[in-house]
């Protein structure tokens, strides 16, 4: 929905939007509940290992576990071996972003999301209640406004059939290392 949309990233900025219409899947991300970069040579490797290390402090209801589990949103280099175009400058090769509100819309049913990070020891309801708060400003009726305008950006890359395939070839070669 464009409306929650606009509002999303209200907190840290960030908001992320992943559609494949030919499924009927939509996934809207709003906030940041765990920040992945990688930013090494070796982008998908270092983030499979984070992401391994993240799964036992994950717990997902029978709900979330029915959608597919936990998402994480993002995106890596097409090649980090080769100097990043300009539109790319200040992001690493890799980085997988745990949405703090995960909007999950699949054959016209939708699905909301909340991610808690709470550090061991911490008041987890002062953390429930910073996310549930942030839920109360997506649900709002605010329009974007001069202070908040609604931005969004769309790139895509389309290389030659050899120049993907090298890549996916090299990358495949690095998750099995």
């Amino acid at each position: 929905p464009p409306g929650w949309f606009a509002r999303a990233g209200g907190r840290d900025g960030y908001r992320s939007y992943w559609e494949r219409s030919g499924d009927g899947i939509v996934l809207l991300g709003s906030g940041v509940a765990r920040l992945i970069r990688a930013e090494g040579t070796a982008p998908l490797r270092d983030a499979a290992a984070l992401l391994r290390a993240d799964r036992p402090m994950l717990v997902a209801d029978a709900l979330t576990r029915e959608i597919g589990g936990v998402r994480y949103l993002g995106g890596f280099a097409f090649d980090p071996a080769q100097p990043a175009a300009p539109e790319w400058a200040g992001f690493p090769a890799g980085q997988l972003v745990l949405p703090r509100v995960l909007l999950h819309i699949r054959d016209g049913r939708a699905t909301l999301t909340a991610s808690v990070p709470i550090a061991p020891g911490a008041d987890w309801a002062a953390a429930c209640e910073e996310t549930l708060a942030e839920l109360a400003a997506l649900a709002g009726a605010t329009a974007p406004s001069a202070d908040h305008p609604a931005r969004v950006r769309a790139i895509e890359e389309r290389p030659t059939a050899g120049a993907w395939h090298d890549v996916v070839a090299r990358t495949a070669a690095e998750v099995q290392s």
